[in-house]
């Protein structure tokens, strides 16, 4: 079980800088849970420790379907 957050806001806006450093952010974000193969720009990952205030900002947020 956790949250998955597919589709950068700005990515979808063509913002690919902004949207660039909010996945790296994330990436380097001490409550990201490490998770093999979830690393391609910009695609889908888990990250099932990141607090929900904060990645709502940078991820649309789906339910887990797994």
């Amino acid at each position: 079980m956790g949250v998955y957050f597919c589709g950068i806001n700005q990515y979808e806006k063509g913002d690919l800088d902004k949207a660039r450093d909010a996945f790296n952010k994330l990436l380097s974000n001490d409550r990201f849970e490490e998770k093999p193969n979830v690393y391609r720009w910009p695609g889908e990952i888990e990250l099932s420790q990141m607090n929900y205030e904060e990645a709502k900002w940078y991820y649309k947020i789906y339910p887990d379907e797994g």
